[in-house]
């Protein structure tokens, strides 16, 4: 007899007498459209009978007036036979049947959903943000950032500087250093959130250079944002009194009700003096509420700068005439002032009152306020990400782009992570391609011919009901008015890859997959900045806050981007031409940085592109995203082979599940997609569904179009 055992959240769970339906569907088919893949997963549902045990792991759900919100989030849960780990993942409650018992319901049933493989480490990333993981500080120097230009990355660094056009150049015809991006590698922010999750990553793919060398800017504003003056220098300071014929100044407050969270608090409490950490904006504000009243009184509230008493920088209410108040009064003030470290700003009254008159005051004064970024200032990143980006949306985004599969090895706490199919791959230095495996290798193949339910036969379905042409985009981004007025009207825009199968093949129309995190960048052939000597016109990214076509000009950057997603090259290259940089003592001509989509100085093929489409540069034909990743998914889909027959498992197999393995049968490859409700105490075999691993006859890179446009309008 075989022996069952589920554990939820750490504990043994009761089953159901007699035989239990224990059926689990194990599927690779966990996406949204093609492009957005989560790998492999399994899921199903069992109803578990509600005794004391079982009752006790989901804390009485069938009783609503239990407060027992913490069962309906995934926990982690087991399911052993024989002592044999057949499955690991997560357990979510998702109902419970309810029987009468005498006068009131009792639980009868609970239905608790069971997921595995990539379905653990996506429910528990869904509500993580970038801004989340610590990638430490960035000295805003200029020293420090020519040091950094000329770095050698290694494993391991965080980020880089590039350039990118947000505005005008300060100085026309140079650039100084503190116009450079900050940029974070993407494999560290790939390894940061896996690791955070408790797994780390196997993949060929994420050791390459080109992986490594793969960027997304940061930019730096002008002002820093909201959380770092509540971190650093935002207070509130309460005192209630009841004040007599008197002038204070300061006033020391009884009650500092926001303190920041982060440094030495800038309010001396002893002294009554706020001291401004950083240059910047200060947002000063006054509150008074005057009450209990039982003669007239005439009050002034006021804030100076510097000690300075004679003349506030704020003031609000009327001492020099007595006033005669009918109800309680409210006076409230404030004004935004530029300050520099150092600066101080301190609160008082003035108050009088005709004796034996009283009255009841309470003053708030409030300090918020906004850094100005300088030279020498230390930032944290976490002040500098937009709070907006979503970890799990950049993980979409990369597995958009390179056509990533994920499987999940929950016990070993390993994710593989590579693009769906074999690769071309040109590392830069030398400049040769190879050829890499991808998720499905064409070495890592098994016969299961001989599993084969010959007497359940099968049926080999082709698909025709997808559209006739898919195209890949990278995300729109209304920050970015130029690329919007050069897509205007054009049916395959910059950027985009579109594959077009055979006419008749498929119904009329479009299937159109955009990125869900990264937006696509032009380059600017910057003539303003070549150095003289530069035999090259350095291409820079251009993310403009006005349509550059009709406005070349422009003093205001717009920092509220979507997220870019840019390929570095080291410093030292000579690729990209030279530039007038300013240093800081004096301007010399200096390489230029190259951070690209498409590199357009590229004069020997040694490049790698981030166009979907395929592109020319300079003569050499240069492989997009869609031919290099997508293509072998276009023949199979092109195909459209999809079989759906019967095999039989064991409980081995299916603990042991890889769907990187291509099956052979009678001679033929299919890509496994579905192991379709599989018993383990079954001696039968199983609904399985494969799609036809289609080779091609090497024609279908004449069905991928490609835009036209390019960015030539910036070149």
């Amino acid at each position: 007899m075989d022996y069952i055992n589920i554990n939820i959240d750490g504990l043994d769970a009761d089953l159901p007498q007699g035989n239990i339906n224990l059926n689990l569907t194990y599927s690779i088919k966990g996406r949204e459209g093609l492009a957005v893949n989560t790998g492999s997963r399994s899921e199903y549902s069992f109803e578990l009978p509600a005794t004391k045990k079982n009752d006790l792991i989901n804390k009485l759900f069938w009783d609503a007036g239990q407060q027992n919100s913490d069962v309906q989030v995934y926990r982690p849960a087991t399911i052993d036979v024989n002592g044999l780990n057949f499955f690991t993942g997560r357990a979510q409650l998702k109902s419970v049947t309810l029987r009468q018992d005498l006068y009131a319901w009792q639980g009868d049933k609970y239905k608790v959903a069971f997921y595995g493989d990539n379905i653990d480490w996506v429910s528990q990333a869904k509500d993580l943000r970038i801004v989340d993981y610590d990638f430490g500080s960035i000295f805003y120097d200029r020293a420090a950032i020519l040091a950094d230009l000329a770095n050698t990355y290694a494993l391991g660094d965080t980020y880089l500087f590039t350039l990118i056009k947000w505005k005008d150049w300060a100085v026309f015809g140079r650039v100084d250093l503190l116009e450079f991006t900050p940029a974070l590698f993407v494999k560290t922010i790939l390894e940061k959130f896996f690791n955070g999750l408790g797994y780390t990553i196997d993949s060929n793919f994420v050791g390459l250079d080109f992986f490594e060398r793969l960027i997304m800017p940061i930019p730096i504003p002008e002002k820093l944002g909201a959380q770092y003056g509540l971190d650093y220098l935002n207070v509130e300071l309460t005192e209630p009194t009841t004040p007599a014929l008197a002038f204070e100044t300061p006033l020391i407050f009884a009650s500092q009700t926001y303190t920041p969270a982060v440094g030495a608090n800038p309010y001396a409490i002893g002294t009554g003096v706020y001291t401004c950490p950083s240059d910047g904006y200060y947002l000063v504000s006054i509150y008074v509420s005057l009450s209990n009243f039982v003669s007239t009184i005439g009050y002034l509230a006021q804030a100076y700068k510097n000690s300075d008493y004679v003349t506030p920088i704020l003031a609000i209410g009327d001492v020099s005439v007595s006033t005669v108040f009918g109800s309680d009064t409210i006076l409230k003030t404030e004004k935004v002032f530029q300050l520099v470290a150092g600066d101080t700003i301190e609160f008082g009254y003035i108050a009088n009152l005709s004796a034996p008159g009283s009255a009841d005051f309470n003053y708030v004064g409030t300090i918020t306020g906004e850094a100005i970024v300088k030279d020498g200032d230390t930032i944290d990143f976490k002040y500098l990400i937009n709070p907006n980006w979503k970890a799990l949306d950049f993980i979409k985004g990369l597995a958009h782009a390179f056509n990533l599969t994920f499987q999940t090895d929950v016990n070993s706490a390993v994710v593989k992570i590579e693009p769906a199919d074999t690769y071309a791959y040109r590392q830069l230095d030398p400049t040769l391609t190879s050829i890499e495996d991808g998720f499905y290798s064409t070495t890592n193949v098994v016969d299961r011919t001989l599993s084969l339910d010959l007497s359940k036969g099968g049926e080999l379905v082709s698909n025709s009901e997808r559209p006739e042409a898919f195209t890949l985009a990278w995300k729109e981004d209304s920050a970015d008015p130029t690329m919007d007025a050069i897509n205007e009207n054009n049916d395959l825009k910059v950027l985009e890859g579109r594959y077009r199968f055979p006419t008749n093949r498929f119904k009329v129309g479009e299937e159109r997959v955009v990125n869900p995190f990264f937006a696509g960048t032009l380059c600017i052939a910057d003539t303003e900045i070549q150095a003289s000597d530069s035999t090259k016109t350095p291409f820079i990214p251009i993310i403009w806050s006005e349509n550059y076509l009709e406005n070349s000009t422009s003093s205001t950057a717009n920092y509220d981007i979507q997220p870019r997603l840019l390929i570095s090259e080291q410093y030292i290259t000579p690729d990209n031409g030279k530039i007038n940089l300013f240093t800081g003592g004096g301007v010399a001509s200096a390489t230029c940085p190259l951070a690209y989509m498409v590199n357009y100085n590229n004069t020997d093929n040694g490049y790698m592109s981030l166009s979907f489409g395929d592109e020319v540069v300079n003569g050499f034909s240069v492989a997009g995203l869609l031919n290099r990743f997508y293509l072998r998914e276009m023949i199979r889909r092109q195909a459209g082979k999809e079989l759906e027959t019967w095999m039989f498992w064991d409980v081995l197999q299916i603990a042991n599940l890889d769907f990187s393995q291509l099956i052979q049968l009678n001679n033929d490859n299919y890509i496994l997609q579905e192991v379709n409700n599989f018993n383990v105490l079954g001696n039968r075999s199983t609904k399985t569904l494969l799609v036809y691993n289609e080779e091609g006859d090497g024609t279908e890179q004449n069905n991928i179009e490609s835009t036209e446009l390019k960015s030539k309008v910036l070149l």
